[in-house]
């Protein structure tokens, strides 16, 4: 019996089931495993006996966000392939907010999106606590598992997903060369319609470029504001695709630079990752910009040494805080 999960939504929900999906398929490799998703594919490139079910070319965005759909802007085309579209038809039409499904007694289809939970306040009750979520995910298999399938459950609830590395040499060297301290900011912005009415970025960056302008500061994409000190990701050729490889790449900049600013955003959330602890030097300031939305998020102890986290519902002097 096959099992496939699927995930229809963004970058942030992404990262809170890889965890699970690498501890699953590590202990469950008798079965045939899936993840079908739209994009962001890099981030289970690792799994070694993991099938990625994606659409099949590769697509270069010039925009601030990829959104998700499966249209390619630049060559005018909407990007499939044919077992993508099978799969995507029979979960949609057992519906993308059902836990799981069993199809022609042959398939397992599994939802890791948290959205699907059985009542929208457990839903939010457990959202970017990776604990919970990977405890949500243990007991859909729970009710799935028989004395025939005998599919194993997880045993790290707590164990941070990991980032398959990319090459970052480009940006490393540039940095070696001018031997000058790097803040990278985070410049994305939300897919899934989170507030960012209190946060200005090119107002930050342009107040970060003139008060530390003996630092080069590192965007994650192109700014407005252009100075002498800033550049961003992709003059090192780490461009937006499908894969979201360049979401990686921009981790990796951060975890070699010496102050980091990140917001709300799930492309952000990378930092909850294995390697952040014996990796990351600098300080890593996380600014909430949602009531405290993702305020789970910061319940490992990992996580607690590493980021700093600021709560702003106003206008942030983002200087203030180095």
């Amino acid at each position: 019996m096959k099992i496939i999960f699927f995930n229809d939504w963004h970058i942030g929900d992404h990262l809170f089931c890889k965890s699970f999906i690498e501890q699953f398929c590590e202990l469950n490799k008798e079965f045939d495993i899936s993840l079908i998703i739209s994009y962001n594919s890099f981030l289970f490139s690792d799994i070694k006996n993991l099938n990625i079910i994606t659409p099949s070319i590769n697509i270069q965005y010039t925009d601030n966000n990829f959104n998700g759909h499966l249209y390619d802007p630049i060559n005018n085309i909407i990007v499939n392939n044919n077992l993508y579209i099978y799969y995507k038809n029979i979960i949609d039409n057992f519906g993308k907010k059902k836990n799981y499904h069993i199809y022609n007694d042959e398939i397992i289809f599994i939802n890791v999106w948290i959205g699907a939970a059985d009542n929208f306040d457990f839903a939010l009750s457990i959202e970017c606590d990776l604990s919970k979520c990977n405890n949500y995910f243990n007991n859909i298999i729970n009710i799935i598992n028989n004395d025939v399938l005998k599919i194993k459950l997880i045993n790290n609830l707590d164990m941070l997903p990991s980032i398959p590395y990319t090459n970052i040499d480009n940006f490393i060297n540039y940095i070696a060369i001018n031997k000058k301290k790097t803040i990278f900011y985070y410049n994305y912005y939300p897919n899934s319609g989170q507030s960012f009415t209190n946060i200005n970025h090119e107002y930050n960056i342009q107040s970060l470029s003139i008060k530390y302008n003996d630092y080069i500061i590192c965007c994650a994409i192109k700014p407005e504001y252009i100075a002498n000190n800033i550049i961003f990701i992709e003059q090192f050729e780490y461009n937006k695709d499908i894969t979201c490889e360049n979401v990686a790449k921009s981790l990796y900049c951060a975890m070699n630079s010496d102050i980091v600013f990140s917001f709300d955003v799930g492309a952000c959330f990378y930092y909850l990752n294995n390697l952040l602890e014996q990796t990351f030097k600098g300080v890593w300031f996380h600014v909430a910009c949602t009531n405290n939305y993702y305020k789970n998020i910061a319940n490992s102890d990992i996580i607690k040494k590493k980021i700093i986290f600021k709560n702003t519902l106003v206008e942030p002097d983002i200087t203030t805080y180095i």
